[in-house]
């Protein structure tokens, strides 16, 4: 007979990626990307003050604008990125990603699919615009302009499809998908956090719009990233795929354009 029974192992604490909890600590990451930039400008300007005062007084040049335009974006995405890693540093981030991306291929044709369409939509939608009044019609989304500027300048273009292609990619996605439908939807349901997701992500990305009409690209892009999450049982990885292909074929049309 057995004077000590073993007591039973304490139920294992549910994984912070399944739990029906809302993260609260990830939402940092909203004031975050809009605070940080601040505070990487500053952090340039006393550099550059400390290296060479020179350079901020020559504001008027394309090349100077770019070069630290395109380091300020860069270093607060990788500020973000780094941010959430500490967060859940403790969850097993890094392993949890992996094997969340080993599980892309299995969606390889609806990605495609996906694309396909979403390219198709936009194709139509540019067509129809055409038939606009003149003050109505645009060549390129202002968001576009912007990103083409930053491929203006040849030895800072592989930063450039880097920030552009890949690291952006992963930070709209946390923000857009993750916190709003993978979170917020535990509050609000999926289908709804769906939607807002959609909407918030349009409305991100044509707040410098010349024409209301800009808003259609980024619908069909925000519907069809929305889509392949929720379709793989949202799956971060899948999204962030996708928001590669869009941004890394657009990076290389302004390349060679």
């Amino acid at each position: 007979m057995k004077l000590f029974k073993r007591r039973p192992k304490p139920p294992k604490s549910p994984s912070p990626w399944q739990s029906s909890h809302l993260m609260k600590r990830d939402f940092w990451l909203i004031p975050l990307y809009y605070i940080l930039p601040y505070i990487v400008v500053l952090l340039i300007q006393v550099t550059i003050l400390a290296i060479n005062p020179s350079i901020l007084q020559s504001k008027e040049n394309s090349f100077t604008v770019n070069s630290i335009n395109l380091t300020i974006d860069t270093l607060t995405l990788l500020f973000v990125l780094f941010i959430f890693y500490l967060i859940h540093i403790r969850h097993g981030l890094a392993k949890v990603m992996w094997q969340r991306f080993k599980l892309v291929p299995r969606y390889f044709w609806l990605l495609i699919v996906t694309y396909i369409v979403v390219m198709l939509l936009d194709a139509g939608y540019d067509t129809l615009t055409d038939y606009l009044p003149k003050s109505l019609q645009f060549d390129e989304t202002q968001n576009q302009e912007e990103v083409d500027q930053l491929f203006k300048v040849g030895w800072l273009t592989p930063i450039t499809f880097i920030n552009v292609a890949i690291i952006t990619p992963f930070v709209e996605e946390l923000l857009f998908r993750h916190l709003i439908i993978h979170e917020l939807g535990k509050k609000i349901t999926y289908p709804v956090a769906a939607v807002l997701s959609v909407i918030i992500f349009t409305g991100i990305h044509v707040t410098g719009a010349t024409s209301p009409f800009e808003i259609g690209s980024y619908i069909f892009m925000a519907a069809g990233l929305v889509y392949v999450y929720m379709k793989s049982g949202r799956n971060l990885a899948v999204s962030i795929t996708l928001h590669f292909m869009f941004n890394a074929v657009a990076s290389l049309v302004s390349i060679f354009s």
